[in-house]
Order: structure tokens, then sequence, then C-alpha cells
């Protein structure tokens, strides 16, 4: 039921789009496979996946995504930070190259679960590969013989929402 009411919502925004020169919200939505097969096994409302039908962009897991996670585990020790109200952490190379080496089989939430706890204890103005091992991180060993995780896949509607 709430599917149903976001799509019927959507197409009521489509329907009363005003003009504007103001660049119109849009929508995106992370899903864990194919919209076909999220709506055969009834996960998926087929009315909801019309709007994302025309728009697909398959994100691989963050351990292909090297050049990402430097970028993300600082967002995530901004946030952790200023929860804690302290200064931003950085993060030193040892500890990056720790990161890297793992697998991160639950992606993105394992990283943000992994870095927020190491931050809180953290005595320094950067993250080390200490501060890591100390609250129970390891690198995760490579498994050759197990097939890749599925990536996440986001679907972006290409209709403007206006409103």
């Amino acid at each position: 039921p709430a599917q149903e009411t976001v799509a019927l919502a959507l197409s009521r925004r489509a329907a009363h789009a005003p003009r504007s020169s103001v660049l119109p919200p849009g929508v995106v939505i992370a899903v864990p496979a194919a919209l076909e097969a999220l709506v055969a096994s009834g996960r998926l409302s087929a009315t909801l996946a019309r709007w994302f039908r025309d728009a697909e962009i398959a994100l691989p897991p963050l351990s292909e995504r090297a050049e990402d996670l430097r970028a993300l585990a600082l967002d995530v020790l901004a946030r952790r930070c200023l929860e804690l109200c302290r200064e931003p952490l950085g993060i030193d190379n040892g500890a990056l190259r720790s990161l890297l080496e793992h697998t991160w089989p639950h992606n993105e939430l394992e990283l943000a679960a992994v870095l927020g706890r190491a931050a809180a204890p953290c005595p320094g103005p950067s993250l080390r590969a200490d501060d890591l091992a100390a609250v129970g991180f390891s690198v995760a060993p490579k498994i050759e013989a197990s097939p890749a995780p599925l990536p996440s896949r986001r679907r972006a509607s290409r209709r403007p929402l206006r409103g």
C-alpha cells in the first residue's frame, strides 16, 4: 500500500507540474536487484516500478570502488565527530590501506559501523590502523571461490517532479 501511495503521488505531481525555472526535485531508489525481479517476487509494486524503468544505474560493491572509499570514510567520520561534539577526524594512510584491503560484504553500512565505533575512542586528529584494530576491525580474507556480490541498483526517474 505504501508503494502504491508513492506511485500515486508521483503521478499527481507529474500531472500538475507548474512551469518554473527552478530545477525540479527527483526521486532515487536503491534496490538490491533488477526491478523486474522485485516486481515478480512481489517485493515492489509494478505501478511504482514503472516510474523508474527508464533510468538505471548499477552501483558496484564498495570493494570495487576504491576511489569512493576515502571520501565515504571521511564523510562518516565527520558525521560521527559531530555527534561526539569533537573536531572532525582525518584518516591516515595505514588506516586507509586497511580499509581498501577489506572486502566490505555489507558495503557502506559496514563501513559506517566500523568507523563509528573507531571514532569515539580515537585519541588523535587522524584515525590510524591501530584505532581500527582496537575496535576489532581486521581485513576480511578474500575468498576466490565465492560469487561476486550483487551490485546495488539505483534508479532515478527522468520525469521531473514539479510542484
